[in-house]
């Protein structure tokens, strides 16, 4: 999980760990949502916006933390605040 939040100033990467409770659930999350065709298996991620922070949930494995990755999360983060501001001109 990551999370980035919108601030005026840079900061410094920090780690945190999760709280066993919120691991645990996240962790039944990915397993109800995952799908397993014979030996593949397509695992869904979250891109969880809240205020001011955007996060980011996806198993904790090399293949799913890239550079290649983060270029294709940034599109998707811009793409999805561009459709947010435009669905809020539109009401």
């Amino acid at each position: 999980m990551a999370t980035l939040r919108l601030g005026k100033s840079e900061a410094v990467c920090q780690e945190v760990s999760l709280s066993d409770s919120l691991a645990d659930v996240l962790k039944r999350y990915h397993e109800t949502v995952s799908k397993k065709t014979g030996t593949l298996r397509y695992e869904r991620d979250i891109l969880f916006f809240e205020g001011d922070s955007i996060h980011i949930i996806r198993p904790d494995r090399l293949l799913n933390w890239t550079r290649a990755m983060a270029l294709n999360d940034a599109a998707r983060i811009y793409g999805e605040i561009v459709l947010g501001k435009e669905e809020d001109h539109a009401e």
